[in-house]
C-alpha cells in the first residue's frame, strides 16, 4: 500500500471516502490490507472490540480471530481476485463480550497486477443464535435418528434382552 501516512492521518483520509452513516448501521466495517493492519473501524467495529474507532486503527483484527479459525480465515480471503472480488466467511470473532460467531462479507478492494489481493473491506454481523440454533437442531436431529433406530430394532426383536439392548444403546446414542 502506497504512503506511509501516521494512523490518524490514515483515519481522517479513510473516514473522508467512508460517510459517518456507516456508524447508523449495525454491521461491522473495517478495512485492512492483507497483513490485517485496520486502517478505519466503524462504531460497530470497535464497540464489539470495547474500543473506539480511533484506537482501532493501526490494530490487527489478525488478533481478533479465534486462533483455530485463521488459517482457514486467510486461506479464504486469498481466493479474493478482481474476478471473484467477494467472499462470505463465518469465523468466531473475538469481542468485548467473549468469542461469537461472525459472517463476514469480503471485498477485495485492491489487487495487484497479477490479481493478488492487497487490500480488503469486512463487513461483520453477528449469527452466534444461528450457530446456536444450528447446533441444537444437529443434536435434536441425532437424537431422533437414534429413536428411529430404537424403533425398528424393537419391532425385529425377539427376546425381551434384545428390547433392553437396543433402548440401552438409544440412550448412549441420545446422549
Amino acid at each position: 500500500m502506497a504512503g506511509d501516512g501516521s494512523h490518524p492521518d490514515r483515519l481522517r483520509a479513510t473516514e473522508a471516502s467512508h460517510p459517518p452513516l456507516l456508524d447508523g448501521q449495525p454491521q461491522m466495517v473495517c478495512p485492512f490490507p492483507i497483513d490485517g493492519t485496520i486502517v478505519f473501524a466503524t462504531g460497530p467495529y470497535a464497540r464489539a472490540r470495547g474500543s473506539s474507532p480511533e484506537t482501532m486503527v493501526g490494530r490487527n483484527f489478525w488478533d481478533f480471530i479465534a486462533e483455530a479459525d485463521r488459517v482457514s480465515v486467510r486461506a479464504m480471503l486469498q481466493r479474493l481476485t478482481p474476478e471473484l472480488p467477494e467472499i462470505r466467511i463465518e469465523n468466531r470473532f473475538q469481542t468485548a463480550e467473549g468469542e461469537r460467531w461472525t459472517l463476514w462479507a469480503n471485498r477485495g478492494l485492491q489487487f495487484d497486477a497479477h490479481g493478488r489481493l492487497l487490500e480488503a473491506q469486512s463487513t461483520g454481523i453477528d449469527i452466534t443464535e444461528r450457530k446456536r440454533a444450528e447446533d441444537a437442531l444437529a443434536v435434536s436431529a441425532r437424537r431422533m435418528a437414534a429413536l428411529y433406530q430404537l424403533t425398528d430394532r424393537m419391532q425385529h426383536a425377539g427376546l425381551l434382552g434384545e428390547i433392553y439392548e437396543a433402548a440401552l444403546d438409544t440412550l448412549v446414542q441420545a446422549l
